[in-house]
């Protein structure tokens, strides 16, 4: 089985069945039928060794719900993004669409404003990217 590797992301690779392999640092995930997975398998298991999880319920932070009758893939990162507002305490956060309001009048901080700590701001965006 050919896979080319994708001309958007690194790491990903598509057979022109539509079969697809993703990967990550010593993650792999493989989607595809039943058949071409096995194929995948064995074509992988000759050079390497591997762990073989089967059907996988989460994969780098997401959660992956596949229904094969429906041939759906659903992921979701919600229980990673919960954590992550927990350990930044911005659990009671409200949400919008914009990372600023457009309106926002913008001012230099007063004497009396706290200064947000740049480490702790570079971890909680690094947490999401």
């Amino acid at each position: 089985m050919e896979m080319k590797p994708s001309l958007y992301k690194a790491g990903i690779y598509i057979s022109q069945s539509g079969a697809t392999i993703i990967t990550w640092v010593d993650n792999m995930l493989l989607i595809s039928t039943k058949g071409e997975v096995a194929e995948m398998k064995k074509c992988i298991r000759e050079p390497f060794q591997i762990k073989d999880l089967e059907n996988i319920k989460f994969f780098l932070h997401m959660l992956v719900e596949c229904d094969r009758e429906k041939r759906t893939l659903y992921l979701s990162q919600q229980t990673y993004l919960t954590q992550i507002l927990r350990r930044f305490s911005m659990e009671n956060c409200k949400g919008c669409p914009t990372s600023l309001d457009p309106k926002t009048k913008l001012h230099l901080k007063a004497q009396a404003e706290e200064s947000t700590d740049l480490h702790t701001h570079g971890e909680a965006v690094g947490s999401l990217a």
